[in-house]
């Protein structure tokens, strides 16, 4: 019995030991972190709650909370400090969600991190945004355009724009707006990302911090004549300048309110044509007039000219081929309603049997028997003198 409790100690000793190192190894640690308000005049104050997102091996397994003090201060204690684990921290403050911006993760011998939190106070106008430079390309297709357009925005105040009332629906709040032409198509993938506010008018619903932002999409725009169009662009926040770039060079591109500037080249051989404006006030709606070049030649319209002339001179030698021999005996009227000689009408019906004939409407013998009658009528007139 003695020698069963000793082999079980021993098991006990090799699967506790290493337990019991590896805790040592890794102690457990502290982050301590501070909400900081990036909105002039705005401090953050005690009993905002504070989110710890723990991670084991990239995988979120637990959140844990902890509360501001009255400077905005926080603190988790006894945070494992092992390096399977990494931290990440957010903070709802003022109807927006924050995040730290950096991953927080112990390294060898470390037992305290700190963070930081940046956040702003939310505001509903928007002027503070603008566009830094908007871009739009357009492309040809048999029966359509394709509009590719890409924005950079600004957030030039210190308050995170969150949108107004106005752009509110059942699916979100609008914050950035844009709008289509109205029979623009846009695939339906795009709006998983984008709310629909109308028929014409779309908007993200990401809340937009102090800073930059870059937001591209394309439609796609029937047209029955992609080359002789006209095509609206809504501005709908003051761009700083505006560039708008056209494939090909078989036509003329205008704009009151753009200039054309240098064409450019892609890398795959294209040609683009450009036009540019500065300061475009938004409210805006810049008209991209598209016509066909009068200084190019049209190849196409020149083969289709072609092909239509051989058709009318291929029906032409037809007609004459099918008239080839026919005699045409003209009957003349001597004065009275429906008068003529016996001896025009009897040449006229032989012409006719010699074009019967001819076009095989009537066999040899029928042919060669009437032709006989009439010309045996015929030369009987002649000897009455008839």
């Amino acid at each position: 019995m003695k020698q069963i409790a000793g082999i079980l100690l021993v098991v006990f000793l090799v699967f506790l030991v290493p337990q019991i190192a590896t805790a040592q190894e890794t102690p457990a640690g502290t982050i301590s972190g501070e909400i900081i308000s990036g909105t002039e005049g705005s401090v953050v104050g005690a009993g905002e709650q504070v989110s710890m997102l723990i991670y084991q091996d990239g995988v979120l397994v637990e959140t844990r909370s902890s509360e501001t003090d009255s400077e905005g201060k926080f603190r988790f204690a006894d945070v494992s400090t092992d390096i399977i684990y990494g931290y990440m921290f957010h903070i709802y403050y003022s109807g927006v969600d924050y995040y730290a911006g950096e991953w927080i993760a112990f390294g060898d011998g470390e037992s305290d991190k700190s963070v930081s939190i940046n956040v702003c106070e939310s505001i509903t106008s928007d002027e503070a945004i603008r566009v830094v430079h908007a871009h739009t390309i357009i492309s040809f297709y048999e029966d359509s355009l394709e509009i590719s357009e890409s924005f950079l925005f600004s957030n030039d105040g210190d308050r995170t724009y969150v949108g107004h009332e106005g752009h509110s629906t059942s699916e979100g709040t609008g914050i950035l707006i844009f709008t289509f032409p109205v029979e623009a198509q846009v695939s339906a993938d795009f709006f998983e990302s984008f709310i629909l506010l109308d028929d014409v008018t779309f908007a993200d619903s990401l809340p937009f911090p102090p800073g930059e932002r870059q937001i591209d999409y394309s439609y796609v725009l029937p047209v029955s004549n992609p080359k002789d169009c006209i095509i609206p662009l809504y501005i709908n926040y003051p761009t700083d300048t505006l560039r708008v770039m056209v494939q090909g060079s078989d036509v003329e591109v205008a704009s009151d309110q753009l200039v054309e500037i240098e064409p450019i080249s892609a890398q795959t051989g294209e040609q683009f044509i450009q036009l540019m404006a500065e300061n475009v006030a938004d409210g805006s709606v810049i008209n991209i007039s598209i016509s066909p070049s009068p200084g190019k030649f049209d190849w196409v319209a020149l083969i289709l000219w072609i092909l239509a002339g051989l058709l009318v001179v291929a029906v032409i030698l037809f007609l004459i081929r099918m008239g080839k021999g026919r005699t045409t005996v003209r009957v003349v009227s001597d004065g009275n309603e429906g008068a003529q000689s016996d001896e025009q009408q009897l040449l006229y019906e032989i012409a006719q049997l010699d074009d019967d004939f001819e076009q095989g409407a009537i066999d040899e013998a029928s042919y060669r028997q009437k032709r006989s009658e009439r010309k045996s009528q015929l030369l009987e007139l002649k000897r009455r003198g008839k």
